[in-house]
């Protein structure tokens, strides 16, 4: 029953590393609509869920996970990372 964030998912690579495991769901958010459907096409199961959205504003009803993976996510330009983390810890955590 663990769920797992991942933050800048991309196209899902990382996501194979867990594709193994059983019992876990799979959130996946990212800003490119291309890049999430081809993680879509690469990891139909129902387990995996892919939002379209900028991780500045992560949308609310993600709801609350048991572990967050970004990989090489927290330092773009363009993301706040204190106030991201912030976020993740007191509402997705």
């Amino acid at each position: 029953g663990a769920r797992l964030l991942d933050l800048g998912v991309n196209r899902g690579d990382e996501l194979a590393a867990f594709a193994e495991l059983e019992g876990i769901r799979f959130v996946g958010v990212d800003h490119s609509a291309s890049a999430l459907a081809e993680a879509r096409a690469a990891f139909p199961d129902p387990r995996h869920a892919f939002v379209q959205a900028d991780l500045n504003a992560l949308p609310a009803d993600l709801g609350r996970f048991d572990v967050v993976v970004s990989v090489g996510t927290l330092q773009s330009p363009g993301v706040d990372d204190r106030a991201l983390l912030r976020k993740l810890v007191q509402e997705h955590l």
